[in-house]
């Protein structure tokens, strides 16, 4: 009967070890790796919408069109969701609503459906002219190094590098990776 009584001893003691093993890998991936976020507000209509949950990566490359969390310039502790426009050295440039990167056209197609819009038919463009104090008189930017310039892709009334500027490098957070819920709308990034 002793015996018995080790062998369920050693199981637990396993048991309960293992299970510590897994709660710190997962605290671990979390902490460091993996981000799980939640849409809030508006300004990434319509292409996020409001209680949308994502997965993010926290060290992925940043690359232009990725859509990013960062830390809000403007109010301490909050995050926002944003989509990259502008990299490191890039000079950007907006013309009859349309985004030129290094002098190349760029199509934004995340904005189609906006765009197309009966509501937005009045003859002013989607992305108005910006007003950041280093925005020649050509609407041409150039992003400085170590920054990013993002927009929100609900151009009309995204808080975004338009009013905040550029984006350090170390505010960003994580890459959306993954929509996963509501489940309909399931995608990767």
């Amino acid at each position: 009967m002793r015996r018995h009584t080790q062998e369920t001893t050693d199981f637990w003691l396993k048991a309960f070890g293992l299970a510590i093993l897994i709660w710190t890998a997962i605290f671990l991936l979390f902490k460091f790796v993996i981000s799980n976020d939640i849409v809030q507000g508006d300004s990434m209509q319509p292409n996020f919408f409001q209680g949308e949950r994502l997965v993010s990566l926290k060290h992925k490359k940043v690359k232009r069109g990725a859509v990013i969390i960062l830390s809000s310039p403007d109010n301490t502790g909050d995050y926002y969701i944003k989509r990259v426009i502008g990299l490191p050295g890039d000079k950007i440039v907006y013309k009859d609503d349309t985004l030129y990167i290094n002098g190349k056209a760029k199509d934004e197609p995340y904005l189609n459906l906006y765009k197309n819009a009966w509501y937005l038919k009045q003859s002013l463009p989607f992305t108005a002219n910006f007003s950041l104090k280093s925005l020649a008189a050509t609407n041409t930017i150039r992003v400085p190094k170590k920054h990013y310039f993002v927009l929100g892709d609900n151009r009309t009334i995204s808080n975004d590098s338009r009013s905040f500027g550029y984006v350090p490098q170390r505010d960003v957070q994580s890459v959306v990776v993954l929509r996963y819920w509501p489940i309909y709308t399931f995608k990767l990034y």
